[in-house]
């Protein structure tokens, strides 16, 4: 089953590349996140079968946040280094004209002279916490499980990010965007900030979307079909 990356071993050693290529291809099926993940190991491992899975939040002790007011204000996915993109997400944070906040994650020098860093927080916490948010933006180049991404879209957290992750492409896309598309994305800020309708379609867009394709009975019927 992947975690992270599809390339994140080819940082390692070239002896641990090798045994890492070597342990995949003794597995008998590969359980991949996204689609653009699926055809990076078919490629590898053509005789291997590989099932994209969605990626699942446990909703049981979640389903109060979604009735916090959202407040005028902005969260980043992620910091300021380059796994992250938190530089640029930065910058179309700022076009909303209010307060932007980042999760604790990486942390390096002068970020908190930008942004508001927020402490490290339980699961249950931090989903309470980023339902006040009215805008998100995650321009992560490093394509993963896309959690913050899908916890924003259950909330209803309108979140401009990459169309090659499936949270975003799937339940944000008419805020999915192709890598490193700067310019769709300033534009697509503004038109959330000047446009209270167009903010309450994606809203809506990301709703229907989380629980049609990210749903906990969509992740238990998609692994019967896998293991059974």
């Amino acid at each position: 089953m992947q975690e992270s990356t599809t390339w994140i071993y080819q940082d390692k050693p070239l002896h641990l590349q090798i045994w890492h290529y070597n342990t995949i291809s003794e597995c008998d099926a590969i359980l991949a996140e996204n689609d653009t993940d699926w055809s990076y190991y078919k490629g590898h491992w053509p005789n291997k079968p590989v099932y994209t899975i969605p990626t699942l939040m446990i909703e049981d002790t979640l389903l109060s946040a979604r009735d916090i007011k959202k407040e005028n204000k902005t969260m980043m996915g992620g910091n300021f280094v380059s796994w992250y993109g938190g530089f640029d997400s930065y910058i179309i944070a700022s076009l909303f004209d209010n307060k932007v906040f980042q999760p604790s994650m990486r942390p390096i020098e002068g970020e908190d002279q930008l942004v508001t860093v927020l402490p490290h927080l339980q699961f249950v916490d931090w989903i309470h916490k980023l339902a006040e948010f009215k805008y998100a933006v995650h321009l992560m180049p490093s394509i993963t499980a896309g959690t913050f991404v899908l916890n924003c879209a259950f909330l209803g957290i309108p979140c401009i990010g990459y169309k090659r992750s499936d949270p975003q492409k799937l339940c944000h896309p008419s805020l999915a965007i192709e890598h490193y598309d700067m310019e769709t994305a300033r534009n697509l800020a503004i038109k959330l900030k000047e446009d209270q309708d167009f903010w309450e379609k994606c809203s809506n867009e990301a709703l229907v979307n989380h629980k049609k394709y990210f749903g906990e009975k969509v992740f238990l019927g998609k692994m019967k079909k896998i293991l059974c």
